[in-house]
């Protein structure tokens, strides 16, 4: 058996915590299926070595099977399965000594702003009877029933609300990322594509900015091949040839990455409820931007400074020998003719307004192109975005090809805007860690 598990052995694995991880699969290889006693060693060594946190189920497990083999490591004890808040309170005792603060207590406020509760919970009616005379009402996101004061300062209670609601989000996100060394990753699955599982593990880690490698090994009929994500091993596949072992490797993968990262299910390649049609129309905000051709305004501040300041008009100085107009740019245009292209510049310059407006709008939606375009005017289209940071791609064949812009987003953003809404949009559903279900149910709307 001893030589068997040297199998799982890591090639940058150190002999102490290699010796470790060795010892907690020999304690319990009775207990558990081999692949699941080689995962839960894997969670030992994440705990003890690299301090990573889980839900309390798997933490109360870790302290449980870990009897007998880190028993005396006092570190392991105080750091891995105690509460944060236990945690942070020792910390706090420690650095103090016992000394007993002479500060004086600050006053306590007498009444919340905000208080989360759960749909289904009731309220204690005495609790109600306690509160001291504001006029609640309840706002609801997601599954949680936001209880807001109906303050005189309203609108500053609505973003105290909605800033506690973002800054626990991204707390219960960060501690996903703190659980592990693959904690960052956010698995992308389409819904209306079947894909292969190695198309799957390649946009994922494309979209996390990471290098995944395959390590395959020959023994007589039988291929083995192993994953490595930035050098740190993933998961391993068996098959006949290279082809099938890999996909395995990616099945098995996706399997132990759904345990412990988040999963976007992509329902619809792009979602844009406005489309640009031939005349230039859309219906997103404008952005004025300055221009030499426009008058400044009297209302306009460094307008206002100057006059009282004396000025009166006119170029600057003591005899107004300034510059009484700003200086203009030699404007220069390159033509480019083309069947149904009357002003190329002109529709340059409007297809940029449009661009523009939506790269510095707040839309979370795609920008769509009708099939209306030409091919050169597409192509004249692609090349602007790429001004503005932004992606496009065209969809369709022939009189149905289109052009989609979409805005450049971080996987772990995406994953913060779905919890914000409820966990699901026209375009992509949020899955939660499978062990961390309960810690993300409250932001999930029921159907999700």
């Amino acid at each position: 058996m001893s030589r068997e598990i040297e199998k799982y052995r890591y090639d940058y694995e150190v002999s102490s915590q290699w010796e470790l991880r060795k010892k907690f699969i020999l304690a319990h290889r009775d207990k558990y299926p081999e692949e699941r006693l080689v995962c839960l060693a894997q969670i030992f060594s994440n705990v003890h070595f690299l301090g990573c946190r889980y839900e309390e189920p798997v933490m109360e497990l870790m302290s449980e099977l870990s009897k007998g083999i880190a028993v005396n490591n006092d570190k392991w004890k105080t750091q891995a399965f105690v509460s944060a808040s236990s945690a942070v309170e020792q910390r706090v005792k420690d650095r103090l000594g016992g000394q007993n603060s002479n500060k004086a207590p600050q006053n306590k406020p007498l009444a919340t702003y905000v208080n989360f509760v759960k749909s289904e919970t009731e309220q204690n009616p005495n609790v109600q009877e306690n509160k001291i005379g504001l006029d609640a009402h309840s706002v609801k996101l997601g599954k949680r029933l936001v209880e807001e004061a109906n303050l005189d300062n309203e609108p500053t209670t609505k973003r105290q609300r909605l800033n506690a609601e973002v800054t626990k989000i991204k707390d219960d996100i960060q501690y996903v990322i703190d659980s592990g060394p693959f904690g960052q990753i956010v698995l992308f699955e389409s819904s209306y594509n079947n894909e292969s599982t190695i198309s799957v593990i390649q946009r994922t880690v494309n979209a996390a900015h990471m290098v995944v490698n395959y390590i395959f090994t020959y023994d007589s009929n039988q291929t083995t091949c192993k994953m490595m994500l930035d050098g740190l091993y993933l998961a391993t596949g068996q098959g006949p040839s290279q082809k099938i072992s890999k996909e395995a490797a990616c099945r098995v993968a996706i399997s132990r990455l759904k345990e412990t990262s988040f999963t976007i299910l992509v329902k619809a390649v792009y979602s844009g409820s406005e489309i640009v049609d031939r005349n230039l129309d859309n219906k997103l905000p404008e952005f004025k931007s300055a221009s030499v051709e426009e008058k400044i305004e009297d209302t306009n501040i460094g307008s206002k400074m100057l006059k009282l300041m004396g000025w009166l008009g006119g170029g600057l100085g003591k005899n107004e020998q300034g510059m009484a107009e700003p200086v203009k740019a030699v404007e220069s245009s390159i033509r480019r003719g083309g069947l149904g292209i009357k002003n190329f510049s002109d529709f340059r310059g409007k297809v940029k307004n449009i661009i523009r407006n939506f790269a510095y709008s707040n839309t979370k939606e795609d920008l769509v192109f009708s099939p209306d375009f030409s091919k050169d005017e597409r192509k004249s289209i692609h090349n602007l975005v790429q001004e503005f940071n932004l992606k496009s791609r065209s969809f369709g064949k022939e009189d149905n090809r289109h052009i989609v812009i979409f805005k450049k987003i971080k996987p772990l953003e995406i994953v913060e805007d779905l919890l914000v809404c409820g966990g699901e949009t026209d375009k992509y559903k949020l899955i939660p860690p499978e062990s961390m279900k309960d810690r993300f149910s409250p932001y999930l709307s029921d159907n999700v």
